[in-house]
């Protein structure tokens, strides 16, 4: 009997040890897979709001949890610019009120001033989102007083307006004009000719590049 009773405890603590074995590797996949996102801000949606003052003001409360505590677990270790906590503010005109969300494996500020991403991070070379990544634009139309969003994605919106062109930038505000139209600006990156050069006895082929902005209108899509 005792026999028996070692060798059922021996069994069990095998089990044991590999089910933590699993989870564990699991766990450091899950994180790896995480890390890859070097420009990462959170979609937040609306949790609640409230028109005031005759509807003459507007009182939002967003929530982004679930993604912000994802953003805040595989942060740690890593510089804090890595990725960037989303002001709930967002974008807004005098009718419409814009949010952007991202999820990026390369690094979409090429040409920015200040850049976010980490310095190893790859530049934006494409237009088709990888596998996990996204690049949206949630528009709030504040007219009839519900806030229900308008989606836009950003990679399809600019392979759609040039197939060669990339996304880098989005315009932190929504333009309205006296015609009641509403838009708002994407800057991309629109490459031009291939070149062949030669450095120290090597020739390598080259690829310019110019930014280009677009007006693209809250109303399409």
């Amino acid at each position: 009997m005792p026999k028996l009773f070692k060798s059922k405890l021996f069994l069990f603590t095998l089990f044991v040890v590999v089910v933590g074995s699993i989870s564990s590797i699991k766990e450091q996949i899950r994180i790896r897979e995480l890390r890859q996102y070097v420009q990462w801000k959170p979609r937040p949606v609306i949790k609640d709001y409230e028109f005031i003052h005759n509807g003459e003001a507007l009182v939002i409360e967003w929530d982004d949890g679930d993604e912000r505590e994802l953003i805040e677990e595989v942060n740690k270790g890593k510089p804090e610019f890595a990725y960037q906590l989303n002001t709930h503010d967002g974008a807004s005109g005098e009718r419409y009120i814009m949010q952007e969300s991202y999820k990026l494996k390369a690094s979409s500020d090429k040409f920015s001033r200040y850049r976010t991403a980490p310095d190893s991070a790859p530049y934006l070379s494409y237009n088709e989102p990888k596998e996990g990544e996204y690049w949206l634009i949630d528009v709030y139309d504040t007219k009839d007083r519900k806030l229900k969003p308008k989606t836009y994605d950003v990679f399809k919106m600019v392979r759609d307006y040039n197939k060669k062109y990339i996304p880098l930038d989005i315009s932190g505000e929504i333009y309205e004009t006296e015609d009641n139209e509403a838009y708002f600006i994407i800057t991309m990156l629109a490459p031009k000719e291939s070149k062949a050069v030669i450095e120290n006895g090597t020739m390598k082929v080259v690829t310019e590049g110019f930014n280009e902005t677009s007006q693209y209108p809250v109303e399409w899509g």
